[in-house]
C-alpha cells in the first residue's frame, strides 16, 4: 500500500518554537548573521519585502482529512505548531532559472529567512515551490511529498515510507515509526539537517536541498538507518533487523543498527556500502560507494572500526577490525586498513601504510574538501618525486605532505 495526496487547498508551515534553532548555532557568527537581510538572495527566493510572513496570507479553513489532523497533532505535540503561509506565485518566482531555481548557499540562507526558525525547510518548500513551477509533470509528486506537509519531519516519513513500503509492511505504518523516532528523538532531527547540508556542501551535482531529499539515495538509506537505530535502543530489535533488510534491498546499503553514526555525514552514491554491528562513525565523515566498516574475523564483541571526525574514506575502501582512524584522516580508493591510522595522515594501499601528513586550519576537514588529489601527490612523494606542498587556487586549503615518509 502506497501513499497519495492531492494538491492541499492551502499550503501549511511547520516551525519550530524555540526562539533560536539549533542551525544558527552552526553556521559562522551565529545569531549575528541573522541581523541584516541579503537583497540578492531574497530576490532568487522569489521574496520581497512584503511577501510570506508568519501569519500573512492564506488563512486555515479548519476543513482537514483526519491524517491531517493527525499530522498536525503530533507536530503541534513535540514543539511544533502550524502556521499557513501564501504560496509563492508565478510573478514571485525568478523566471530566469529553471529546474528548483538558483542555487543558495547555506549562508544566504540564513541571512534571507531571518524570520524563520527552520530556514533548511523554508529552503526546500520555496525549491519545490520553483520546481513544480518549472517541471509541471513533477508537480503532483513535489506536493504530494513536500509543499503538501507541515514540516520536514512529516515530509521525510512520507517519502521514506513510500520508498520503503513493500507488501508485509505498508507505508502507513513506516509513517507511524518515522514520526514516533522523529518526534522524540531531538537528535535525531537535528542530525537529518546536517546530512542534508553535508550533502548541499561537498557533492557538486547536489546543489539543492530539495533535490537531496528527494533523490538522494545515500541521504536516503542513512535516515532511514536513523530510525532502525532508534529501534535498536528502544529493545526493538527484530523490527531493527527487518528494517535494515528492507534498506539494503531498497537502497543498496547494509548498515547494521547497533552501528553508531554521527550526523554532518556524506554517503556519495552510497551503493555497496556495509558498515559493521559495532562500527562507530564520527561527525562530518564522508565516504563514497563500496565502503566497508568490518570485522576480520568470526570474533565477537567489539570488533568493527572506529572512524574520527572529519575522515575522507575514498571509493571501495575498506577497514577491518576494531581498530581506529583518526579525526581527519584521508584513506584513499581501494586501500585495505588493517591498522590504526593518525590523525591527519593519508594511507593508502594493499594493506595501507600512511604516505602523507595533511595540515588544515583548524576546524576544516579532508571529508570538507573531498579533495582526491591530495593522495595522488602523497604517491608521487613517496615514490620519490619531489613535490612537498601543493596550493591548488580552486580549494580552500593547502595540505601539506609530512616528512616522514
Amino acid at each position: 500500500m502506497f501513499l497519495h495526496a492531492g494538491v492541499p487547498p492551502s499550503i501549511r508551515h511547520c516551525r519550530a518554537s524555540r526562539q533560536e534553532h539549533w542551525f544558527t548555532k552552526r553556521v559562522r557568527g551565529g545569531p549575528s548573521r541573522l541581523k541584516r537581510t541579503s537583497q540578492r538572495a531574497l530576490l532568487a527566493l522569489g521574496l520581497t519585502g512584503s511577501d510570506t510572513r508568519p501569519g500573512d496570507g492564506v488563512h486555515d479553513t479548519g476543513e482537514h482529512s483526519e491524517d491531517e489532523q493527525t499530522g498536525g497533532a503530533l507536530c503541534a505535540g513535540r514543539g511544533y505548531t502550524t502556521e499557513s503561509i501564501r504560496p509563492a506565485t508565478s510573478s514571485a518566482l525568478p523566471a530566469a532559472e529553471g529546474g528548483f531555481g538558483p542555487v543558495i548557499s547555506v549562508e544566504d540562507m540564513v541571512r534571507t529567512l531571518t524570520y524563520s526558525t527552520d530556514p533548511v525547510w523554508e529552503l526546500i518548500r520555496r525549491e519545490a515551490e520553483i520546481g513544480a513551477g518549472n517541471e509541471p509533470q513533477l508537480a503532483s509528486s513535489l506536493y504530494a511529498t513536500v509543499l503538501n506537509h507541515r514540516c520536514l519531519e512529516d515530509t521525510l516519513a512520507f517519502h521514506l515510507a513510500n520508498e520503503l513500503a513493500s507488501p508485509f509492511f505498508q507505508a502507513t505504518q513506516y509513517v507511524k515509526l518515522f514520526r514516533d523516532a522523529l518526534y522524540q528523538e531531538e537528535s535525531y532531527r537535528e542530525a537529518i539537517r546536517a546530512d542534508l547540508l553535508a550533502v548541499v556542501r561537498r557533492d557538486p551535482a547536489m546543489k539543492h536541498c530539495v533535490a537531496v531529499l528527494m533523490y538522494n539515495k545515500g541521504f536516503a538509506a542513512l535516515q532511514a538507518y536513523r530510525l532502525a537505530h532508534w529501534l535498536w535502543r528502544q529493545d526493538r530489535k527484530v523490527l531493527a533487523l527487518f528494517l535494515q533488510s528492507e534498506i539494503s534491498k531498497s537502497f543498496a546499503v547494509d548498515i547494521h543498527p547497533a552501528a553508531r553514526i554521527g550526523s554532518g555525514v556524506l554517503v556519495d552514491h552510497a551503493t555497496g556500502i556495509v558498515i559493521g554491528e559495532t562500527a562507530v562513525v564520527g561527525d562530518d565523515v564522508s565516504m563514497l560507494h563500496n565502503v566497508t566498516l568490518g570485522g576480520t574475523g568470526k570474533e565477537a564483541g567489539d570488533r568493527h572500526p572506529k572512524v574520527g571526525r572529519g575522515v575522507l574514506l575514498g571509493a571501495g575502501a575498506t577497514v577491518l577490525g576494531n581498530i581506529r582512524i583518526g579525526d581527519g584522516a584521508q584513506i584513499t580508493a581501494s586501500s585495505v586498513v588493517l591498522k590504526d591510522v593518525a590523525p591527519y595522515a593519508i594511507v593508502s594501499g594493499v594493506p595501507a601504510r600512511e604516505i602523507g601528513k595533511l595540515s588544515y586550519p583548524k576546524g576544516v576537514y579532508p571529508a570538507f574538501e573531498m579533495d582526491q588529489r591530495a593522495a595522488a601527490a602523497a604517491r608521487a612523494r613517496a615514490n620519490g618525486q619531489y613535490r612537498q606542498v601543493v596550493d591548488e587556487p580552486l580549494s580552500s586549503v593547502d595540505w601539506y605532505l609530512g616528512d616522514s615518509i
